[in-house]
């Protein structure tokens, strides 16, 4: 059933319903096909161009980011680029769904855009009629499945930034904030805690990875008390898929869960990667998400996940 945001070139679209802009939940339910999911962009608005592009190109609905989104200072609403994005966004007849990363201003974030205490909040905000932030312990659910986002990590390259100025204590995940996770929705029938789909931006315990820096023993066991934080909630919630940001590099690995079940892992690369290795097609419209609980085996379930090789590279900077 098409809509208004699938038309790729249009100028100006007609406006959303203010209780569309309330609750994205309900307006991007019914039509929703496929979604670009893209990894870091970090306020880089030349590889979001590219991006768009790709949405045309494979006729996706719209972009779920994965966090390093680029919530920087002055990048906030009415900022200006969230205001250039929100036109290209509406050029293009696409929206945004993003999470947080680390690097974001995330007390500016938090200010302007809080988490409403509510038993029927989504966790899902609107800060233009094109682009929504899903916060950490959000919930919302497309074609009948369940997904959920938790952002947030610990930065590995904190001992370079200036705290207050370009790193932030709220980057990390709380207790409270994965509590709000298994809590559910109970009006969107979330009334248990597990989803199928989870956004992240960092990597759950039990994945190797590699780090890009030379962490010292002090900042590893942050990194690392992290990410157990984070397996205990992906544990918690069973997702079929995780999708997610921050190590600059595309893997796909499988999580065994206590119990035997399994998770497939897609991590994405970044716009320094600035080529295919950083976004991903999902189509939504697939038989539900179902890897198998061999690691070492074939998956049956990265057939809806596409990438393009050879795709036109981009360039552009933003904050790291």
């Amino acid at each position: 059933m098409p809509n208004d945001l699938r038309l790729p070139g249009a100028t100006a679209p007609p406006a959303l319903p203010d209780a569309a802009v309330s609750d994205p939940t309900t307006w991007l339910l019914p039509e929703l096909t496929r979604v670009l999911l893209a990894g870091d962009t970090h306020g880089n608005l030349n590889w979001w161009q590219h991006l768009l592009a790709r949405t045309a190109e494979h006729d996706c609905d719209g972009v779920v980011q994965v966090g390093d989104f680029g919530y920087w200072r002055g990048h906030g609403e009415p900022g200006r680029y969230l205001r250039a994005l929100q036109r290209q966004l509406r050029r293009a007849g696409r929206w945004l769904l993003w999470i947080d990363g680390n690097h974001e201003c995330h007390p500016d974030l938090r200010a302007r855009y809080p988490w409403q205490e509510s038993p029927q909040a989504s966790g899902v905000t609107p800060l233009t009629d094109r682009i929504f932030y899903a916060h950490r312990g959000a919930r919302w659910t497309w074609r009948g499945r369940r997904w959920a986002a938790l952002g947030g990590a610990v930065s590995e390259d904190v001992d370079t930034r200036i705290p207050g100025v370009e790193w932030w204590p709220e980057e990390t995940i709380t207790i409270a904030e994965t509590q709000r996770l298994l809590t559910g929705c109970p009006r969107l029938g979330h009334v248990g805690p597990t989803v199928d789909v989870l956004l992240t931006h960092d990597v759950p315990a039990g994945i190797k990875t590699a780090s890009r820096f030379l962490l010292s023993p002090q900042l590893a066991a942050r990194v690392a008390a992290h990410r157990q934080l984070l397996g205990e909630a992906v544990t918690a919630v069973q997702p079929r898929l995780l999708v997610r940001g921050h190590l600059h590099l595309r893997h796909s690995a499988q999580l065994l869960l206590p119990g035997g079940s399994a998770v497939a892992v897609e991590g994405l690369a970044s716009d320094d990667q600035r080529d295919s290795r950083s976004w991903a097609v999902l189509d939504l419209t697939t038989p539900p998400y179902a890897p198998t609980p061999d690691p070492t085996g074939p998956t049956a379930w990265f057939a809806p996940i596409t990438r393009r090789r050879g795709a036109n590279r981009a360039s552009g900077a933003g904050p790291r």
